[in-house]
């Protein structure tokens, strides 16, 4: 294949239209963990973000600047104005989950998202930042073609959409395991087999119980080996015919056993949500639909 042939292949993958059905499936479940994002937050909010909270908006300032994008920085941080945009950001959120101005809801959201995220930078983990990237690129995503408040009202759903900002999130999120794949690999603890093992004792993130002989050193082995190798292979084999079903289970398993074991909040269903991206029209109906058919 030439270079040529190469560039016109990928192009056509980056402009032509696809079927907003996993685009619409991703927006539904995002949403719904958007919300559960701020009822998570819900009960800290003062504890986390406010005036008397134990991280000042004096010292976020002097830690990120003034250049951010932060709310907060032009209008404080008092209870007053921390409610009211975390319940901007709930409703937009909902919002978005129904597809109602879900291009408007998506920024709204991303605001409200980098506003916290920069108001405290001590209480995220990388599906934050996932998130918080996904509600920027949903910005300029046709989400609301299909399964949403905009297409009742119009009347009908769009047979196709344009796939750029549909293809930045599936790349997003290839980017996404690539770069824990590396970052992974390098470790000396991933590479003997014992990430798992040591991570089993740590005792704050344990929720559910696990069997003894998941504990044993060849288990730890075979979980971390397994996990580099699905992390790993997953931004290449989705991409193909034969290999993307069964990757997308691999991943969809691996992210519930770490659920069921560890209490990392949102991370693994926020991952599972991303999984939509990559089914087709057909696996989408097969799934949420109880007509196959339907329009």
């Amino acid at each position: 294949m030439t270079f040529e042939r190469v560039i016109s292949a990928f192009w056509r993958w980056v402009t032509e239209p696809v079927s907003p059905l996993p685009l619409a499936t991703f927006r539904i479940l995002f949403g719904l963990v958007l919300l559960l994002n701020g009822a998570f937050l819900f009960q800290d909010l003062d504890m986390w973000f406010e005036t008397n909270g134990i991280f000042p908006l004096s010292l976020a300032r002097s830690m990120i600047g003034n250049n951010r994008l932060n709310v907060f920085l032009q209008l404080g941080d008092s209870h007053a104005i921390v409610s009211t945009v975390f319940w901007i950001y709930m409703a937009a959120s909902a919002l978005l989950m129904v597809g109602l101005f879900p291009r408007r809801m998506a920024l709204i959201a991303y605001i409200a998202l980098a506003s916290f995220g920069h108001r405290n930078l001590y209480i995220l983990h990388s599906g934050d930042t996932f998130i918080r990237v996904a509600s920027f690129l949903m910005i300029f995503a046709p989400s609301g073609a299909a399964w949403s408040v905009e297409s009742l009202i119009r009347g009908y759903p769009l047979k196709s959409i344009n796939p750029a900002a549909f293809r930045a999130l599936q790349f997003q999120v290839c980017l996404l395991y690539a770069a824990a794949f590396c970052f992974k690999a390098k470790g000396a603890a991933w590479m003997n087999g014992s990430s798992v093992y040591i991570v089993q004792q740590l005792t704050e993130f344990q929720r559910f119980p696990v069997p003894d002989f998941m504990r044993t050193p060849f288990m730890s082995k075979v979980l971390t080996w397994s996990t580099l190798a699905i992390e790993g292979g997953f931004p290449l084999l989705v991409w193909f015919r034969d290999t993307r079903l069964i990757v997308i289970l691999l991943m969809v398993l691996m992210h519930l056993g770490i659920e069921f074991s560890m209490n990392i909040q949102l991370f693994e269903w926020t991952l599972i949500s991303a999984m939509a991206l990559f089914l087709n029209e057909n696996e989408i109906r097969r799934l949420f639909c109880r007509n196959p058919h339907a329009p």
